[in-house]
């Protein structure tokens, strides 16, 4: 007769038990639904930072709970980070900040060339001057293969509306750029003419037309460049006005 009292005891508890713990359940699922509806009146013009500021007033607390329980199931299921997101324009500089014209000559420089053709530097376009001085009748002339090579080379300028300093980093890949800096005492940009370049297995010549302009008062460390397709000979000579002023030859590691 005991075992049966206590048997009727222990079946009366646990069945208090499950009442209590169903309670329990509607009452989370009945506060669940009124801070759903809730944050569903919120004015999102109001200054609200989800998690924080959002968890005032009536139901704050459990608005919190909730918001940071989505932020974790996000963040366990992979939902997207920005802080883990790769810049495009990361290989290109700053190229982002450019003009639309701009932007399409710098990125220009990454597309193929033939073997016997050439695509001008535009030193407008970045903001850089040669280091190395040439000297009067004595230019300077070198070639660049890699990123490194160039900044060994060109020093950054002031900066004005480009913040490029350097072609994109893919170029170096396919193609080398040739580089002669002359010594001129007046811009002589509007008197240049790129007539082209010549290729065999041993040379590679560039050749251009230029005519000095009158002495302005100022020196100048004028440069030319252009990009070519590797790989490059083993002679590299510059011609001016039908005369060779400078020859080089490619660093070979």
């Amino acid at each position: 007769m005991r075992s049966m009292d206590i048997f009727h005891d222990r079946l009366s508890r646990s069945t208090r038990d499950i009442g209590h713990d169903a309670a329990l359940t509607a009452r989370h699922r009945r506060n669940r639904t009124i801070a759903a509806a809730s944050m569903r009146r919120h004015n999102p013009s109001r200054s609200c930072n989800w998690g924080c500021a959002c968890a005032r007033g009536p139901g704050g607390k459990m608005r919190k709970l909730l918001m940071s329980a989505l932020v974790f199931g996000l963040a366990a299921c992979g939902a997207p980070n920005d802080s883990h997101t790769p810049n495009a324009a990361q290989d290109d500089g700053a190229s982002a900040g450019l003009s639309e014209d701009m932007r399409r000559e710098h990125m220009a420089l990454i597309e193929p060339l033939a073997p016997n053709a050439h695509r001008p530097i535009n030193f407008g376009l970045y903001h850089v001057f040669v280091e190395p001085r040439a000297e009067r009748g004595r230019p300077f002339c070198t070639t660049i293969e890699s990123a490194e090579a160039w900044r060994s080379v060109m020093q950054p300028a002031a900066t004005g509306s480009s913040q490029l300093f350097e072609p994109p980093a893919a170029m170096w890949r396919d193609h080398a750029v040739l580089l002669l800096a002359r010594f001129v005492e007046a811009d002589p940009t509007q008197n240049l003419r790129l007539q082209g370049i010549r290729r065999t297995d041993a040379t590679l010549e560039v050749s251009y037309e230029l005519t000095e302009p009158a002495p302005s008062g100022g020196e100048f460390n004028w440069p030319i460049a252009v990009a070519v397709a590797k790989p490059l000979p083993n002679t590299i000579r510059f011609i001016e006005n039908g005369q060779v002023v400078c020859e080089t030859s490619p660093a070979r590691e």
